[in-house]
């Protein structure tokens, strides 16, 4: 990612089958100057991937159909520019051996800001 980018030229790809979850992230993020796009599933969110330049991917870890790993794994192997920050409202994923740090559900609006800062920034 080009560390030159203000918030407002960044673009957040949120993944999430909970659609009122998935809206509030989105909300967050559009009040703080990022582009967002949204999408339910994996399969959806691989072709925005494939045809848009998303600086972040914001994903659910269980969703309905293919989950969070399976688009971290496709992340890291055929988009390699792009960061990706899972959460997940289930703590039995809290240290596992996982190559991304999992932010847990609940969480505040700074909280979400702050970790996205430090990814883009990473």
């Amino acid at each position: 990612m080009d560390k030159n980018l203000t918030a407002d030229q960044r673009k957040v790809l949120v993944v999430d089958d909970e659609s009122s979850l998935r809206e509030l992230i989105k909300e967050i993020l559009e009040m703080n100057g990022f582009h967002v796009q949204e999408s339910s599933t994996v399969d959806a969110a691989i072709k925005i991937l494939g045809s848009d330049r998303i600086d972040l991917v914001i994903s659910d870890v269980v969703m309905t159909g293919k989950d969070g790993f399976q688009l971290l794994d496709k992340v890291q192997k055929e988009f390699t520019d792009v960061k990706i920050m899972l959460i997940s409202g289930y703590n039995e994923y809290i240290n596992q051996n996982i190559p991304v740090e999992i932010m847990n559900k609940p969480f505040k609006p700074f909280q979400l800001l702050e970790r996205i800062e430090e990814i883009l920034e990473d």
